[in-house]
């Protein structure tokens, strides 16, 4: 939980907590229009029920359309789109002055639409956004893959796998679990009949959104034992995978959040809520995370493992997520 005292150092405040409102799913126009509060959970809840989605679903429950856009967003299908801000059609932005402009790629306010993405809200306040829809299945069909190695090999095979012969798959990610393991997941989009016909064939559909589920980092571990399987995953608990651990920060906050007994019994408070945490933690605890809690997020080509080896060696890690965006031009023509 990172140190919000910056968040204090301002002339005045705004207020957008009103802002949390889906305004418009055209399954036409195929964009979702949306507040800048609107929550992750919020859109997939809305948009599954009708085979959509948004083209880059990040993965936890909370994170918020203006959070993603004015810092950045990435999911396992941006390797496909990009980031979050490259399926941005256009955003409805407050200026300095009080003027409400829409800025899109083509218009007058191209080079709003181009710089606010990574900002900080530095330039103007975000009030609504269009972003674009996909048409997905009922399911995903993932499967998981053990990878060992060097480090540089555990990086060729996250790499391969973004290329696979017979189809690119929809959604990739990898978890490196030590030094010489990790573990490739690819996810392609299935129906319903098809992950029904699964049964006899030693391949299940594994409901991972359940509160007494072990948690999704910790499943895939187990194809390091098991070796590759594969499964099938309702699409929005696929989305939604990583939000009862917390990818593998929940183990960090609540030890033993991932032991049997408390997934049963007490498996549905899950996750503590990050905010309210930060309101009752004192001065101690609140160090405690600054100096032994390392989040390091990364940029760099997917063919080389020089970064996936610094980030294992210069922290003291749990485990590593690698994830890919196609990268689209971030300035204005």
């Amino acid at each position: 939980m990172r140190n919000v005292d910056y968040k204090r150092a301002r002339r005045f405040e705004v207020d957008l907590s009103a802002l949390r409102n889906i305004l418009e799913i055209d399954a036409e126009r195929m964009v979702a229009r949306v507040e800048p509060l609107v929550s992750m959970a919020q859109i997939t809840k809305a948009t599954c029920p009708m085979n959509l989605s948004l083209a880059v679903a990040p993965e936890l429950d909370d994170l918020t359309v203006g959070g993603l856009i004015n810092g950045y967003g990435i999911s396992g299908s941006s390797h496909v789109y990009g980031l979050f801000s490259d399926t941005v059609v256009s955003m409805e932005v407050v200026l300095a002055d009080g003027q409400v402009v829409r800025a899109t790629m083509d218009n007058e306010h191209s080079d709003l639409f181009y710089g606010m993405p990574w900002s900080q809200g530095t330039i103007g306040l975000l009030v609504s956004a269009e972003i674009r829809l996909v048409r997905v299945k009922e399911y995903m069909r993932l499967t998981y893959t053990p990878v060992r190695g060097t480090l540089k090999e555990i990086a060729e095979a996250y790499a391969d796998s973004l290329f696979l012969p017979a189809k690119v798959p929809d959604f990739v990610e990898g978890m490196v679990y030590s030094s010489s393991e990790g573990v490739m997941m690819t996810g392609v989009y299935a129906s319903e009949q098809e992950a029904r016909r699964t049964k006899g064939s030693g391949r299940i559909i594994n409901r991972v959104g359940w509160w007494f589920k072990p948690w999704f980092y910790q499943h895939a571990e187990t194809a390091l034992e098991r070796g590759e399987f594969v499964e099938y995953i309702p699409t929005r608990e696929y989305y939604h995978r990583h939000t009862r651990s917390l990818y593998w920060e929940g183990k960090l906050i609540i030890p033993f959040g991932d032991q049997l007994w408390f997934r049963l019994l007490l498996g549905w408070l899950m996750p503590p809520k990050i905010s309210l945490l930060k309101i009752t933690q004192g001065e101690a605890i609140r160090n405690y995370y600054h100096d032994r809690h390392v989040i390091q997020e990364t940029c760099c080509c997917p063919f080389t493992g020089s970064a996936t080896r610094w980030s294992l060696l210069t922290v003291s890690w749990r485990s590593t997520q690698c994830g890919c965006a196609r990268i689209a031009c971030s300035s204005s023509p």
